[in-house]
């Protein structure tokens, strides 16, 4: 087989044949690995393809869904939204704003619903209406009047009061999958089996 051209470009793999002789292999080198443009850190998640072939990826193989996902690392982000908004250390308790630190919806402002346990609280706002692990949200010096598990209209309209944008995510309606259906053979009319000639035993006649 033909070598490409030899350059340093292409990445050099020295492989011993079985007769002893040494040949030299050349293969397209890959990218660098992504690291945290604050902390230097690798970051997971993303993976090591040329920017031709990482482009025919899907958005959810590119990057992990959070915002600067591609950019730094999940404690530097949490530093940094610390810093963007004024976080205190107050109690936990229904009606406290928070700002979630993690996943998808980082970033984004929501109110505590509910306290489930004490690593976990229900929240809602401009987040998705979930259950929540304490670590990921920070707690926000801003405070709602609400009643406990409110609803998510009640919650946005208080938001707006504060002037937060908040909407309504609509559950999209599940669709019946169509059943799929057999194929059944057609049966054909059998035919009347025809009846095996008997061979008639000739008598040796003496």
């Amino acid at each position: 087989m033909p070598q490409p051209h030899r350059t340093r470009k292409l990445r050099r793999i020295k492989v011993k044949l079985p007769g002893g002789r040494i040949k030299i292999f050349y293969r397209k080198r890959r990218p660098k690995i992504a690291h945290c443009a604050n902390c230097k850190k690798q970051l997971h998640g993303i993976p090591r393809l040329i920017p031709s072939e990482f482009k025919k990826l899907p958005k959810s193989q590119r990057r992990p869904e959070r915002i600067f996902s591609g950019q730094l690392c999940p404690t530097c982000l949490k530093k940094e939204l610390i810093n963007k908004f004024n976080t205190v250390n107050e109690k936990i308790e229904v009606g406290r704003l928070i700002v979630k630190t993690a996943g998808r919806d980082s970033g984004k402002i929501g109110v505590i619903i509910d306290i489930i346990d004490k690593n976990h609280v229900l929240i809602d706002g401009q987040v998705r209406r979930k259950k929540c692990n304490i670590q990921h949200i920070e707690i926000l010096d801003q405070k709602i009047k609400i009643k406990q598990k409110a609803t998510t209209d009640n919650v946005i309209k208080e938001l707006k009061e504060l002037k937060i944008d908040a909407r309504k995510t609509k559950s999209k309606p599940k669709k019946e999958r169509p059943i799929r259906q057999r194929k059944q053979k057609e049966r054909t009319e059998e035919k009347p089996k025809k009846e095996k000639k008997v061979k008639k035993e000739k008598k040796n006649e003496r």
